[in-house]
Formats: structure tokens, sequence, C-alpha cells
């Protein structure tokens, strides 16, 4: 067995240990949900509702095409990946994804007490002080099995690609999660290069209310990345192709220019490794409030 495979399972188990000790919460009996409503979970994060629907994942190549040309850069297929061209239905159920990316302060609160040995600790990501000097800012850096963990502490999970696309897109297939008009001062950043503290960018925020899903922190996904246009890359020592184990982050990050923090915008990763621009936020297909 690969490695990485190995090391993802034993960090499961141990998150799943690590559940099954946690006090028990009640359940509570809930109404029938609406878009965009906002729920707090048994721990303390606010959630919101996407509610069942259809949309077209990916993007009509002229749509790019005239984004790319209105921001006043010349168009190539440099500025999406091809394979977002080919575009088919997706039908889903109703779910629940966190309202914010995962904060500095909410990371540390879990990896940096006792069962920090399922995930890295905060000093153990080695960020540079301007992607830690907020606790509201998103926390970067974790690997997608850190983010793994943390979702499963919480009794969630990351949500899929096609999910993360509609929270961000919705049924009218947004260029952008606020519309298809380019608006800078969404996602500017601060003045040191880094991160924002989340929700602070009260125009990047989704028809479904979720906030930053353009540009601040990348975001984890649970899917692999399935590129149906490259050739396998062999990585040295594993024995496997990259796309074999590389996982899908969505939605741009903090260096990113406009066109690239798109609701389609796909990037790939291997998940035993941090990487400094990708966070991650979490998604739950039973209502919050239940357990």
């Amino acid at each position: 067995m690969p490695r990485y495979k190995t090391a993802q399972r034993v960090l499961m188990i141990g998150a799943f240990i690590g559940l099954m000790t946690m006090p028990a919460v009640s359940i509570v009996a809930q109404g029938p949900s609406q878009s965009g409503e906002v729920a707090v979970d048994s721990f303390g994060f606010e959630m919101v509702y996407v509610p069942a629907g259809a949309f077209e994942m990916g993007v009509d190549e002229n749509t790019v095409r005239s984004l790319v040309e209105s921001l006043g850069f010349e168009y190539n297929r440099g500025f999406a990946q091809p394979e977002i061209f080919d575009t088919y239905t997706v039908n889903l159920d109703g779910f629940w994804i966190d309202r914010f990316e995962v904060t500095v302060g909410q990371y540390m609160q879990f990896c940096n007490a006792e069962s920090s040995l399922l995930c890295h600790s905060i000093e153990a990501l080695d960020l540079d002080e301007r992607f830690r000097d907020d606790p509201n800012k998103p926390i970067v850096g974790a690997t997608w099995q850190d983010a793994m963990v943390f979702c499963m502490s919480r009794i969630a999970r990351l949500p899929t690609e096609e999910e993360w696309e509609y929270a961000a897109s919705g049924p009218t297939n947004s260029v952008f999660p606020w519309g298809n008009t380019s608006a800078q001062e969404n996602i500017t950043a601060s003045f040191n290069g880094g991160t924002y503290a989340v929700g602070t960018r009260p125009g990047n925020v989704s028809w479904a209310g979720a906030f930053d899903m353009a540009g601040n922190a990348e975001e984890w996904v649970e899917d692999r990345y399935f590129p149906a246009y490259s050739a396998t890359v062999e990585i040295e020592g594993e024995g496997s192709s990259f796309y074999d184990y590389a996982r899908a982050a969505r939605g741009g990050n903090y260096i990113n220019p406009l066109p690239f923090v798109t609701t389609y915008t796909r990037s790939d990763y291997p998940p035993d490794i941090p990487i400094p621009e990708v966070g991650f936020r979490c998604a739950r297909s039973s209502d919050p409030r239940t357990n």
C-alpha cells in the first residue's frame, strides 16, 4: 500500500476514535430549511443551507473569453483548464456548507489541543506571520488530510467538488460568487499581500450566503483531481501517477488576479503537503443542529 494511503488511513482512524470520546449532543427536530438559512452546529460553526437543485458543472468557453477580454487580458486557454468546457448537468440533494472558511483561531483550538497528533499544529505548518497575525483569517497551509480530520471532528466532511461549485455559482452559473460583473474590491487582500479576515468583504458572498468563495484562501474539496485532457505524470518513488492521488482545490487564492478566482477555477495539489495558498471549509448532508 502506498505510504500516503497508509498515513491517510491512520489519520482517519484516529479522528474516528476522537469522535467517539466527544460528549453526546442532544438531537433537536427542525423544520424544512430554506436557501441561505444560517444554522450554528454543536461546535459553534455557522453553516448555510444550499437547497437541492440542478446546475451545469463547468463553463462555456465563450464566457471565459468574454470575461478575460473585459478585464483587459488577451485570451488564451491558460486562463482556464480545458476540461471545464465539457459541461454536464449535476443534480444535487440539499446540503449545508460553512458560511466562512475555517479560521486560524478555530483550527488552533482543535489541532493545537490534545488531538494535535491527528493534524498539523499551527506551529508545525510554519506559516509566515502575515497568515497567523489575526485569528479571524482563514487557516492556510493545512493539508487535505488535516482538513479531513478537522471536518470529521465536527461530524462533518469536506464538500464535494460539485457541491462547492454549486454553492459558489448557483443555478444561474455565475462567473463569480456575487454574479457576473468584475469587482476587484471583493477579493482585495490586506496590504501585506496575504489573506484577510473572513467575512470582511461584504460583496464576496454567494447566492447561498457563503462568504469568500473567490480569492482569500483557495479551498480543499473532497474529490481527487481528474483532468480528462492531461497525460499522467509519474511521481518519483510513489509508483503511481500524480493524478491517482492529487486532490482538487477550488476558488483561487489571495495571489490570483480576477480571471483566476472564478467559480469554475480548479487546482490540483498533493493531499499530504502543506500548500500556503489553500484553506478549507466543511460541509454536511444533514442539518447541523441535529447532532
